[in-house]
């Protein structure tokens, strides 16, 4: 029988870290020219293939719709996901991209008033992405998978 893995992976400060977290049946045909199928080409499963592929995994992306998701889950990347997206070398297209803000203030309407201030620029001593980055999923998604295909494993 045959099985291909399902890796979480960890970023930390220096290197990856992949930890097993389940073993799947696979087909003979797939494992002999891939080491890791990955279900799901959303921005977890293309950071997952990208990661693997630069650990010279040869990864294949399997994803049942045809193009990139339409209505964005998760617009705000934060400076934690942004450290991660430099550790893949997509950094610089995702803030050539996004709309970057050091500030955020939740308003309440009725009140005229501010009910929530964040000042991002106070992260600056322990990350160099001390703002929040709004980009649609789907630009994260083609950036993502634009990046995987540069790379030979993948």
């Amino acid at each position: 029988m045959s099985f291909f893995i399902c890796y979480k992976v960890a970023f930390n400060r220096s290197l990856f870290k992949i930890q097993l977290i389940s073993m799947i049946s696979m087909s003979e045909d797939i494992q002999k020219i891939y080491d890791v199928a990955i279900v799901g080409a959303g921005p977890v499963g293309l950071c997952m293939a990208n990661a693997l592929a630069l650990k010279n995994l040869k990864v294949a992306v399997f994803e049942k719709n045809s193009q990139t998701a339409i209505h964005s889950r998760a617009p705000a990347i934060w400076s934690k996901t942004q450290e991660v997206l430099a550790k893949l070398g997509v950094i610089d297209d995702f803030l050539k991209c996004g709309i970057s803000l050091s500030e955020i203030k939740i308003w309440d309407a009725d009140s005229n008033r501010a009910l929530i201030e964040f000042n991002l620029k106070e992260l600056e001593k322990i990350t160099f992405y001390p703002y929040f980055l709004i980009l649609p999923q789907s630009e994260t998604e083609k950036i993502l998978l634009q990046n995987l295909n540069k790379l030979p494993q993948a």
